[in-house]
């Protein structure tokens, strides 16, 4: 068997300078282990999902053209699969490129490292479509998390290979952008159907394989349960694990890609404030979330004493509002229509002083 690597990553959607920089030190890096191979998600060149960016800026298509012929120069001695989105007309699909040796080949469909036989297949394959019966079948298709859905994923997958008798790689990307979240769980499977790698979870993963075997990341709690469909239920306790890891990783994703390092919440003592708090202190770090309880004259003295413990037992930075709320009170009043605005012209002030990105809640 050959040696690869599974480049299980996460690339910006129009950011295609950067993304190709990204793609190039992983070629780079799995040259240096002497790979043969190395295989990444799809669209990992466009970014994933681009959803109207290519309609609206033509320059990105010429844009990927130039940065595949970069990816394809630093792509000898090693074979790479990769896609972007190719746009014909109206019509964006994925195109899934194979290097060999600083060449693209024409057949995009197999290839050869080795005497070994490598077959592109889809998710949505049911049986193998060659001129040709592959060794090992790779599928780089992305994959948005869900309830049950790894479960339904590892079943297809685990059937495909033991039906077809191929060793089966597949490769997810792990990101998060436009409310989709990608768990990546890249794995391998062998002929017999059976699991024998598998990457993190929720997190960017480098993974080097000599035999295809390799270490089996646990997956979250109750991620590969199979649902009860026959009845409806409103427990959703079995996926409270991967849906907490699936929250703090996009949280972590969006900050970054924003530019964001640091953020100011309200804190109310209340359910949803105390839910955003954890969320953030995990995904942040405790030292970079700003908590501020803003009480008014109806606030309840165990509300401001919930907020100041919560805040503590986080470890997060607190200040009350009220000092600042009995300041500026007659300013605000000059300034909004009777008291109906004042928490809102409050939260104003307090952006304006601090300056980071501010997480509001129910």
């Amino acid at each position: 068997m050959n040696k690869l690597v599974i480049a299980q990553i996460d690339t910006v959607a129009g950011d295609i300078k950067n993304n190709s920089q990204k793609i190039i030190d992983c070629i780079i890096k799995a040259k240096k282990e002497k790979s043969d191979l190395i295989i990444f998600p799809e669209y990992v060149l466009t970014g994933y999902p681009f959803g109207d960016i290519l309609s609206r800026n033509n320059f990105i298509a010429q844009m990927q053209q130039t940065e595949l012929e970069n990816i394809v120069n630093k792509s000898t001695d090693i074979t790479v699969v990769l896609s972007y989105a190719n746009i014909e007309g109206d019509i964006t699909k994925s195109c899934t490129v194979i290097i060999q040796n600083g060449k693209i080949m024409q057949n995009n469909q197999i290839f050869c490292i080795n005497n070994e036989k490598y077959g592109i297949i889809s998710t949505n394959a049911d049986k193998l479509e060659f001129s040709e019966k592959p060794d090992t079948v790779i599928n780089i298709d992305c994959s948005p998390s869900r309830t049950a859905k790894e479960y339904l994923k590892d079943y297809r997958f685990s059937s495909f290979a033991k039906d077809n008798d191929v060793n089966y790689i597949y490769v997810n990307k792990a990101g998060y952008a436009d409310n989709y979240s990608f768990d990546g769980t890249s794995r391998i499977y062998d002929k017999t159907g059976k699991v024998i790698l598998r990457a993190k979870t929720f997190e960017e993963d480098f993974v080097v394989t000599e035999d295809y075997a390799g270490k089996i990341n646990e997956l979250p709690i109750g991620m590969g349960k199979k649902v009860n469909t026959d009845n409806f239920e409103m427990d959703y306790t079995s996926d409270l694990a991967r849906t907490y890891k699936s929250i703090v990783f996009s949280i972590k994703q969006y900050f970054c890609k924003n530019g964001f390092t640091k953020a100011v919440l309200g804190l109310s003592g209340g359910l949803d404030s105390s839910v955003s708090a954890v969320l953030l202190a995990d995904a942040l770090g405790s030292e970079n979330i700003w908590g501020i309880s803003m009480p008014s004259k109806i606030t309840t003295n165990e509300s401001k004493s919930d907020a100041q413990s919560l805040a503590k037992n986080l470890d997060i930075n607190f200040t009350s509002a009220l000092k600042l709320y009995e300041e500026n009170q007659k300013l605000i009043e000059e300034k909004t229509i009777g008291n109906i605005f004042d928490w809102f012209a409050i939260g104003s002030v307090i952006m304006g002083i601090i300056g980071f990105c501010v997480i509001t809640v129910p």
